[in-house]
């Protein structure tokens, strides 16, 4: 997992991040890269074509925050919902089946009724496989802290709410399109008479081993899709023939 503050920004001599995967992704042994959060004016238009690699996993946490251009602004955030909607049209134009994860912070200080209803508009289009959900707390000697308007507490808890609805609706719409498939799923333990692991693009999945010894944790075997475990959230399969 490549991670860190910023690393879209990464340079060391005559490297950049894009560089920089390039030359971990072609070492040898079987391994697999994914990339963890990242903001989405950290990087060049070319980007997508990294994930092209066979060794680089399709999902990306590509922080949002919010979905209204005004909000960003107050946030100071170096881009615009349309600019953050051009990042995840190039991959999915490449890539149809590339994940995407976001965060969004809910009662930012001066949200109105109207900018929230923005972001849930704009994310309805976006297909998240998950969205890390925060509701706004001042910190102290931050800007953010002296801005007018703060967003009432139980404001902020119905948003939350409606956000959580909406989250679960597209999260269970992306599941469903993995039943039927199969994916090479990395194997991180044992718990509740299952394996467990993810799928390349970030899928937690639980699954039986049919005629096999037990696998060795760390290891990638092909998994058939056939379920979704609602109440869990996860997808339900068994090793390939």
């Amino acid at each position: 997992v490549i991670t860190g503050v910023n690393i879209g920004r990464y340079e060391y001599g005559t490297y950049n991040l894009e560089r920089a995967i390039e030359k971990v992704a072609d070492l040898p042994g079987d391994f697999r890269i994914r990339i963890s959060s990242m903001e989405p004016d950290g990087f060049g238009p070319d980007f997508h074509r990294l994930f092209q690699h066979p060794r680089m996993a399709p999902h990306l946490h590509l922080c949002l925050q919010s979905g209204s251009d005004p909000i960003l602004l107050k946030m100071r955030r170096m881009y615009t919902v349309r600019s953050f909607m051009e990042i995840i049209e190039t991959f999915r134009s490449h890539m149809p089946d590339f994940n995407f994860t976001t965060d969004v912070i809910v009662g930012f200080p001066g949200e109105t009724d109207e900018e929230w209803q923005e972001t849930l508009d704009y994310l309805h289009g976006l297909d998240f496989g998950h969205i890390h959900i925060f509701a706004y707390s001042p910190r102290p000697d931050t800007k953010a802290a002296t801005l007018p308007d703060p967003v009432p507490e139980a404001v902020k808890k119905e948003r939350s709410r409606q956000l959580h609805a909406l989250l679960e609706e597209m999260r269970l719409g992306q599941l469903e399109k993995q039943i039927g498939k199969t994916a090479p799923v990395l194997v991180e333990n044992y718990s509740e008479g299952k394996y467990w692991g993810y799928t390349p693009n970030y899928f937690r999945v639980g699954f039986e081993v049919n005629d096999r010894n037990d696998p060795v944790e760390s290891s990638i075997l092909d998994i058939q899709i056939s379920a979704i475990d609602r109440k869990k959230g996860v997808l339900v399969g068994k090793t390939a023939p």
